[in-house]
């Protein structure tokens, strides 16, 4: 990289030239703090930026995930919501009735996973928020049903193939609340590493730490127990009624996210002569409140075409798409799952009902988690991963003795498999027949002929 200093007009300081290119621009972050660099875009900029720096997206964003049952909750990806907006937009909002035409500059995306669509939550959060529906109910776009291949092609253009005007790769600021969660989900799950994505020139994790470095929230004193505002939080601060705005659902999580994004970085614009270590007292924004912006942003996007990407419908019943809504499946009520009908045992009577048993499919039943099944030796289960013990359950819980037997041949008794699972037992057991021969064949020398028949 090659990156140049001169001096200016014989004085001591210098100022440092970037490179106009990606890794300038990343050069140019280095070091900074993520609030002075977002705002360098709105109140505040920062002298000798390369140019490309005006060219930088900033994408949102949101995960869900199947957490159900809830004693031994499974983390599997279900749904993402993205947000996709040209950072220099920000520089528009020059006072609060600005802001409404700044959100309108976002680009809402909903993907719901092919494969693992039929695993909705139910019950509620921590915070009283329910689960229920919600995937259903995306106020600020239209669903597009994506393969997990296709959401990853998805997720890697927005993230790291944009491009400027000369060809070139886009710089990306990459923020959400909990990113690194959804982070940690996609490595995972789907093998995708953000951190090694070459576009995303500033990552930003905590939407409640972004506020705490403007002075919005108090820093937390660790020692008393203290931790940062987390989303639902954050909401209520700025005065929004969280009750009917189904939350949960990743595209219109992702909406929320960047609008407390929008309202932190631009706070000294939206709420001047606001104290710090606190939220304003007022959150009307231009007489709006942030509910009623939301409404009317909901009605404009509505409309707006979606993505060509996947479909628009997709059935987890007949695994048809493009044709009726799951909900809508004329035949889901004859549909029967084999696990549910073979789950042994009385533990699992109810499973094995009409009521369980039909109405999805064998290769989604998620009722299979909830199965009794006896416990396996820890021998075993210490030396599988999650989904090896799942497979390995579903394999009993359907007597699939083939499938069983396979997976733990393979992990656990193969050649060459280091510390192989059973090594132990087996060499206590082979000591055991050792030791037994060793007295069998005593019992058979003349010598010890008078013992042996005192001995029985």
């Amino acid at each position: 990289m090659n990156i140049r200093t001169k001096g200016v007009h014989n004085m001591a300081s210098t100022t440092t030239i970037y490179p106009n290119t990606l890794e300038g621009v990343k050069a140019f972050c280095k070091g900074r703090k993520a609030l002075d660099l977002v705002r360098s875009f709105n109140t505040t900029p920062i002298p000798g930026a390369p140019a490309k720096w005006d060219d930088t997206l900033g994408v949102c964003l949101d995960l869900e995930w199947y957490n159900q049952p809830p004693d031994k909750p499974m983390e599997i990806i279900n749904e993402g919501g993205l947000i996709v907006f040209p950072m220099k937009k920000l520089r528009g909002c020059k006072s609060p009735s600005d802001f409404e035409d700044l959100v309108r500059n976002f680009a809402v995306h909903h993907l719901r996973i092919v494969e693992t669509c039929h695993m909705r939550n139910k019950g509620k959060d921590k915070f009283g928020i329910p689960f229920g529906d919600t995937e259903l109910n995306p106020r600020f776009c239209q669903t597009r049903f994506v393969t997990k291949s296709e959401a990853q092609v998805v997720l890697v253009q927005f993230l790291d193939n944009q491009r400027c005007d000369d060809g070139s790769k886009r710089p990306v600021i990459f923020f959400g609340q909990g990113l690194n969660n959804d982070e940690r989900q996609l490595k995972e799950q789907w093998n995708l590493n953000t951190a090694k994505l070459d576009s995303i020139v500033l990552t930003i994790r905590s939407l409640g730490a972004l506020a705490s470095h403007a002075g919005i929230v108090a820093v937390p004193n660790k020692e008393r127990g203290e931790s940062l505002p987390r989303f639902v939080e954050l909401l209520r601060g700025f005065q929004i009624d969280t009750s009917n705005i189904w939350l949960h659902n990743s595209s219109n999580d992702a909406v929320y996210e960047t609008t407390l994004f929008f309202l932190v970085v631009l706070f000294p614009v939206l709420f001047p002569g606001t104290l710090g270590n606190r939220f304003p007292s007022d959150c009307t924004i231009a007489g709006r409140s942030i509910n009623d912006i939301w409404t009317g942003l909901a009605e404009e996007k509505k409309v707006i075409p979606p993505q060509t990407w996947g479909t628009a419908q997709f059935c987890w019943y007949c695994e048809e798409a493009d044709v009726h809504d799951a909900d809508a499946c004329p035949v889901k009520e004859t549909i029967e799952c084999g696990i549910c009908a073979k789950a042994p045992g009385p533990e699992n009577k109810r499973f094995r009902s009409k009521q369980y048993r039909f109405g999805h499919q064998t290769s989604r039943c998620a009722h299979q988690f909830r199965h009794y099944i006896p416990p396996l030796p820890a021998f075993i289960t210490d030396n599988l991963d999650h989904e090896e013990q799942r497979a390995v359950s579903r394999a009993k819980a359907s007597d699939d003795v083939a499938v069983g037997g396979r997976i733990l041949f393979d992990k656990l008794l193969a050649p060459g498999y280091p510390g192989r699972i059973g090594d132990r037992e087996l060499d206590v057991e082979d000591e055991r027949r050792a030791e037994e021969d060793k007295m069998l064949w005593s019992l058979t020398d003349p010598d010890d002929e008078e013992f042996a028949l005192e001995d029985e």
